[in-house]
């Protein structure tokens, strides 16, 4: 089945390969000059430009195509190389005809790929090539997602990725596409009391003495389930805290589904207690970087249908103080401002107000406005998500243009503070569910579809 869904999505390059060294023996018999000045020029480009997409499905195959095309192109000047390209020609038409035979298949499709030595999840529209990838083994991290521009009408980079370097992903700076849990951003001094005890979690973030962004990121997540249909792509991946982890002796058990439909990514999360009468505290929260071709220029907008709410912190520690103000920051259609080196600098948290799962502002919408590009990111959020931190800094960083608008269940320090906190009791579940499209407006209906799928494929597994 595997060998099966590669193949259909190779087949157009192999077929493109085929039609490019038939040409080359015509062009070869009726005149050699215009077969190298013409058709080989004229094959590279499309035979490159294909196996870029093919790389997509799989790096091996893609490669195995990409030298017998070397092949096809050499100069055919001598018997022997004539027979070589009759054979490799030969080569090309079996593998063509095997492509064939597995032609008919699914829309969407989940495949296995690495960089260097860390596995991915990819989940790819074979018909579109937008593709979303996820590291099950560093915590379930959403290292890519690329999906069709509404601008050029081509698949386009949505959040910045480590470009490929295995050891930029397990340095972790910024944690680019982190998932946050089983608490996101920071915790006070790394120590908070719950049902009367004190807990002390690892300072991670020691310039401030604080815990930072949860624990799921340093941990390799069980794939329980993936599959691929005409109407979406789904992996689901999970997790069980052991009660060994320093500063939270909790059951949580985590399960957490990425997908990917025809409007763009979704994922959900499922935190499950798993203990039988214990209740344990949760939330959670994810860190993707909107990319942008200049940070200063762009335009982060709120969702409309609630006022929000800016939580003042302590300017050393980054910790709530315990006050915030009604806002109308992200509001307006400003634009961030700043240099290109350094845009305004904000690291601040928001909360909307009126945020509710049974009222109109169920689902939150913030759009990300490219006006360089003109390029539009839509993050939705259901009602859970109500709280969003903004961070400007990826320039400082990683020297790249992007604005990290992150969804969280809680806000920071919620361990302590308890705003947004979840208390799970005893065989309790918890779902939270957000993505990301592209375009000006957001499909409300077809959300509505996807939820119902996943419940569909997830509630099961």
């Amino acid at each position: 089945r595997r060998f099966g869904e590669q193949m259909r999505s190779l087949y157009k390059f192999v077929s493109i390969i085929h039609r490019c060294a038939f040409d080359q023996i015509s062009f070869h018999v009726k005149n050699a000059w215009l077969r190298r000045r013409s058709g080989e020029t004229a094959c590279r480009r499309v035979i490159i430009k294909a196996g870029k997409k093919a790389l997509l499905v799989n790096h091996f195959q893609a490669s195995l195509l990409l030298v017998l095309y070397s092949f096809s192109l050499g100069r055919i000047s001598g018997g022997r190389q004539r027979i070589a390209m009759v054979r490799t020609f030969a080569i090309l038409l079996i593998l063509g005809l095997h492509g064939m035979s597995c032609v008919v298949g699914a829309r969407f499709s989940v495949v296995d790929a690495m960089i260097g030595d860390i596995p991915v999840k990819r989940l790819v529209n074979t018909e579109t090539t937008e593709s979303i990838s996820i590291l099950p083994t560093q915590g379930g991290r959403v290292e890519e997602v690329r999906l069709k521009s509404t601008v050029s009408n081509r698949v386009r980079d949505i959040i910045l990725t480590h470009n490929g370097n295995a050891t930029a992903i397990k340095e972790n700076a910024g944690f680019k596409g982190a998932i946050l849990l089983p608490f996101a951003n920071r915790i006070a001094g790394g120590t908070y009391v719950f049902q009367g005890k004190t807990y002390t979690l690892e300072q991670n973030e020691p310039d401030r003495h604080n815990a930072l962004h949860g624990l799921l990121y340093t941990k390799s997540l069980d794939v329980v389930y993936s599959n691929g249909t005409d109407e979406l792509a789904i992996v689901t991946l999970r997790y069980k805290f052991d009660g060994t982890d320093e500063g939270y002796p909790f059951p949580l058990k985590v399960t957490i589904s990425y997908l990917l439909t025809v409007q763009g990514f979704l994922m959900s999360i499922d935190a499950f207690n798993d203990h039988e009468t214990l209740p344990l505290p949760f939330y959670a929260g994810w860190h993707p970087y909107f990319k942008v071709e200049l940070t200063a220029a762009a335009i982060l907008q709120f969702e409309g249908c609630s006022r929000y709410a800016h939580i003042k912190v302590d300017s050393e520690t980054m910790i709530p103080s315990g006050t915030s103000n009604v806002t109308s920051a992200f509001t307006d259609g400003q634009q961030i401002g700043g240099t290109v080196t350094h845009p305004t600098p904000v690291d601040d948290g928001y909360v909307a107000l009126n945020a509710n799962s049974e009222a109109n502002c169920s689902q939150m919408v913030h759009t990300i406005y490219d006006t360089v590009s003109k390029e539009f990111s839509l993050l939705f959020a259901e009602a859970p998500f109500r709280y969003t931190q903004v961070f400007t800094g990826a320039a400082s960083i990683f020297n790249e243009q992007a604005v990290a608008v992150e969804p969280m269940s809680g806000e920071t320090d919620a361990f302590n503070n308890h705003m947004g906190l979840t208390i799970l009791h005893g065989q309790e579940l918890w779902r939270g569910v957000f993505g990301i499209t592209t375009g000006e407006t957001f499909d409300k209906d077809h959300h509505q579809f996807v939820r119902s799928q996943l419940r569909r494929y997830v509630d099961g597994v």
